[in-house]
């Protein structure tokens, strides 16, 4: 079974340097785990050895145009199942191999109704959030490619896949792909459930790059290897 873990970048994450914090701690033992991985970029940016540029903007608000995009490329490279994530997802590969995915096509943070998660959406339904990541099956992103319509890729990928009754979607739950840090979602540890976490989420006066600036992966992974 060939896994991609898929992570939305940039030119300004590229040439800044946040997305070498993922090769320097989580990503480094990605084969060992069965993953392959990817960065996506988009037009006006470079590839490189493991940066694929795709046919899309490279904008925030162009996020899932190039999500459609790089699904593509994971279909027409033969992958089974893809983990969507961006760089400020924290991602422990040894608990994110063993947590059920291939037994879904849609499956990560599903469930919005807890009051102490910050993502409820109700208005949009229930769908995964990108930040923490989230896995689709090669069924899942054919529905996808073929269906999506512009827009913000989250809420949309949530749509389309409820509207088949093939899809088969399970609860990975907040608490394991996790929104944010807090004291009940620490970051990965032997000890605990978590498996990612949306590093974004921790903004000191609304600085959205805090997490590159503090170094946070290169933090939590060392306090995952030494829990």
């Amino acid at each position: 079974m060939a896994v991609l873990i898929a992570i939305n970048s940039c030119k300004k994450y590229e040439d800044e340097g946040f997305s070498q914090h993922l090769r320097n701690t989580w990503l480094k033992n990605a084969k060992q785990f069965g993953f392959d991985y990817r960065f996506f970029v988009g037009r006006g940016a470079d590839e490189s050895e493991d940066v694929v540029k795709v046919n899309a903007g490279d904008s925030y608000y162009e996020l899932g145009e190039k999500s459609v995009e790089k699904f593509r490329w994971a279909l027409d490279k033969g992958y089974d199942f893809v983990f969507g994530a961006d760089c400020d997802t924290a991602m422990c590969l040894e608990k994110l191999k063993t947590c059920g995915y291939e037994q879904f096509d849609y499956y990560g943070d599903f469930y919005h109704k807890h009051p102490e998660q910050p993502y409820h959406h109700a208005s949009y339904g229930m769908f995964c959030q990108a930040g923490p990541g989230f896995f689709m099956s090669r069924k899942a992103m054919e529905y996808f490619v073929r269906e999506y319509k512009e827009g913000l890729s989250d809420n949309l990928m949530g749509d389309i896949c409820r509207a088949h009754s093939d899809v088969k979607i399970g609860d990975g739950s907040w608490e394991r792909f996790a929104t944010n840090l807090h004291p009940h979602s620490p970051g990965p540890r032997i000890n605990n459930n978590v498996i990612t976490v949306h590093l974004s989420m921790v903004r000191p006066d609304n600085d959205i790059n805090y997490w590159h600036k503090k170094n946070m992966h290169e933090k939590l992974y060392a306090e995952w290897l030494a829990s």
